[in-house]
């Protein structure tokens, strides 16, 4: 298994995000939950609340789903962490079941 990682600024963004892309198949789910960031960002030192998002998806499916949080995500420079996870044959069955490109051949 595979787990993409990225922050965004707020509920509303990380809802859209998680939504869009677990129906669109590029993952099988998505969790999300409330971090505090202090990061330094153009010369300056920031602390931000943000909400973290762990995508799971297939191996197959790692690089369209990093192409489309980097197309979606509101940031200059959206930071993606990637994990790979073992997981159990039916959490691995389970997830590959649930990703695909639907619409796409």
């Amino acid at each position: 298994m595979i787990i993409l990682r990225t922050s965004v600024p707020d509920i509303k963004t990380a809802d859209r995000m998680s939504g869009a892309l677990v129906g669109s198949g590029l993952c099988a789910s998505c969790s999300s939950y409330p971090i505090r960031s202090v990061y330094r960002w153009k010369g300056e030192i920031r602390d931000d609340a943000e909400i973290m998002l762990e995508f799971r998806t297939a191996p197959a499916m790692e690089d369209h789903l990093r192409s489309e949080i980097s197309n979606m995500h509101p940031y200059e420079l959206p930071v993606i962490d990637r994990f790979v996870v073992e997981a159990d044959e039916d959490v691995e069955n389970w997830l590959c079941g649930s990703t695909s490109m639907r619409g796409q051949s």
